[in-house]
């Protein structure tokens, strides 16, 4: 390289090399042949350093993974001694939990997704997955279930244009839901505004036993996918929280990355079945035995 020069492009200030023509065409041919070779083998030993790291850290992963699913496996069997249901029910709540985390991940990615449509697939088939365990865990005799209603009524609302513009006349002196609170009565006997006034409702299970040495779950099921399975709201306990945990309560949360590598899709997806299929066996020995 004899010098550098600059040159300026997109409003920055780049750099690039001047070398001499001369001596690139004094390199003889062995020489080139000699850092053809030598790079080849710089390539080959990082390649094999490379897959060398990538074995220890699958070594790692899988070490740990099975130490996780070892100690789990010897509560569950603790519980399954005290009571086989019991065992049964904290076994299928547990991969409950961890398709419900895999359900939020695909809904999280499917709002800053350029695939929108791949996340949505993703976000429904694991969704469709705690929905059918749910169905089982609120038979369970230590599933709690009880409905949750916003203190402080709140809807969810998409309106007509007549009404639309009507708000856009008042939007100086009034928020969207504002006018909505105060045009409430006349919003719900429009036949074309939408009002859902249980978007914000939900059905609350809680999975609790005094032999369980504390250990509990608790799911939440929005009010317009439990209504199809899940028992009239009138007949079900109220249940309250305060509004620190509002957000956690109602949405949950994602996986963080050391649990996507402990709690992987195909192996939450196993395990949810089998959890599913257990619990039926159980249910059915002891429906047999009464």
């Amino acid at each position: 390289m004899v010098e550098t020069k600059e040159f300026h492009k997109y409003g920055k200030t780049l750099l690039y090399n001047i070398y001499d023509d001369s001596a690139i065409q004094s390199i003889s041919p062995d020489q080139i042949e000699f850092w053809r070779n030598a790079h080849k083998q710089h390539v080959k030993e990082s390649r094999s350093k490379g897959a060398q790291k990538a074995s220890e850290t699958r070594e790692i992963r899988r070490q740990k993974r099975d130490d996780v699913y070892t100690e789990v496996g010897e509560k569950f069997k603790l519980l399954s001694d005290i009571n086989e249901m019991l065992g049964a029910t904290y076994l299928l709540a547990f991969w409950t939990l961890w398709a419900s985390r895999w359900a939020k991940e695909y809904q999280v990615k499917r709002a800053v997704s350029k695939t929108p449509h791949l996340q949505t697939d993703k976000t429904a088939y694991w969704y469709s997955l705690k929905k059918e365990a749910i169905g089982l865990l609120v038979t369970s005799p230590v599933g709690k279930l009880s409905f949750y209603e916003p203190p402080k009524p709140k809807v969810r609302a998409s309106l007509c244009e007549f009404h639309r513009e009507e708000w856009r006349d008042s939007s100086l002196s009034l928020g969207f839901g504002e006018f909505v609170e105060q045009q409430f009565e006349q919003l719900v006997r429009c036949n074309e505004c939408e009002i859902d006034q249980m978007y914000f409702a939900l059905y609350f299970l809680e999975i609790k036993s005094p032999l369980a040495d504390g250990w509990t779950f608790s799911f939440h099921t929005p009010y317009s996918v439990g209504s199809q399975f899940l028992p009239d709201p009138a007949v079900l306990p109220r249940v309250f929280h305060t509004r620190e945990q509002e957000g956690m309560f109602r949405f949950g949360r994602t996986l963080q990355d050391v649990e996507k590598i402990i709690y992987s899709e195909r192996d939450v997806k196993r395990n949810l079945q089998g959890a599913m299929s257990n619990y039926l066996s159980v249910a059915n020995s002891q429906e047999l035995s009464n």
